[in-house]
């Protein structure tokens, strides 16, 4: 099902290094696209500073055995997701073909 109704993402891994004066820069790496059936799940309004902010929650549904931590972004349409929840459903073998990856992520605001 993720084969033929699955959305191209890109999965980006998390980077720390050390700058001139010891502060840590995070950047993430995408990799190459990958496909997941992806679910908006909401979208709130917030006023920050007099500044309207649109942010979104999604649902990612990837094949099994995708490696994904709580460290790792998602790219979909236009715009960068941070994962905070990663699950496999225990209800099925990590390598039976009907299981799946279930991320939850929240949209990184800029």
């Amino acid at each position: 099902m993720i084969d033929r109704y699955g959305q191209v993402v890109q999965r980006g891994t998390k980077t720390v290094a050390a700058d001139a004066v010891g502060g840590m820069i995070e950047t993430w790496t995408f990799g190459d696209a990958t496909k997941a059936l992806v679910q908006i799940e909401s979208t709130s309004d917030s006023v920050v500073g007099g500044r309207e902010n649109t942010a979104k929650s999604a649902t990612f549904f990837f094949k099994a055995g995708t490696e994904m931590t709580v460290n790792d972004r998602v790219q979909y349409n236009s715009s960068t997701f941070e994962v905070r929840s990663v699950r496999t459903p225990h209800e099925r073998p990590r390598q039976d073909s009907l299981s799946y990856v279930n991320v939850q992520a929240d949209q990184v605001l800029s």
